[in-house]
């Protein structure tokens, strides 16, 4: 495979789903073992783009465990900064997405304080 050109075409819609299990590990502060590093994020990005030639949309994304916190994991993993330095880029628009469907909070006794289901860009509360 000379590149990504075999599967993408200029207009397309690509999805990148790194590994985004939860924002920190109970056993130490390392969470190299849960997240896609996002030197390989850019690396398949810059591929996507070179397919792309200028048209279509890179969507990010993946759908963590419903108690991680997607905040932190992309402040950790600096995504938005990643997705800054592609700013530029005219004619591909590249987004951050969580593809969960619902998410659950847990207080310190581990019972649910807080469930959201989501419905497309709109959050429902259930608690």
């Amino acid at each position: 495979m000379e590149s990504f050109r075999e599967f993408i075409a200029p207009g397309n819609k690509v999805v990148i789903k790194p590994n985004w299990v939860r924002e920190k590990n109970p056993i130490n502060p390392d969470i190299t073992g849960l997240v896609t590093h996002p030197s390989v994020v850019r690396t398949v990005i810059d591929y996507c783009l070179i397919a792309l030639q200028g048209k279509g949309r890179i969507i990010i994304g993946d759908a963590p465990i419903q108690s991680a916190d997607i905040d932190i994991i992309k402040s950790k993993l600096q995504l938005d900064e990643l997705v800054g330095f592609y700013s530029n880029i005219k004619g591909v628009k590249i987004e951050i997405r969580d593809f969960r469907k619902e998410i659950k909070r847990y207080n310190s006794a581990g019972e649910i304080s807080e469930h959201i289901l989501l419905l497309k860009k709109n959050l429902l509360k259930l608690t």
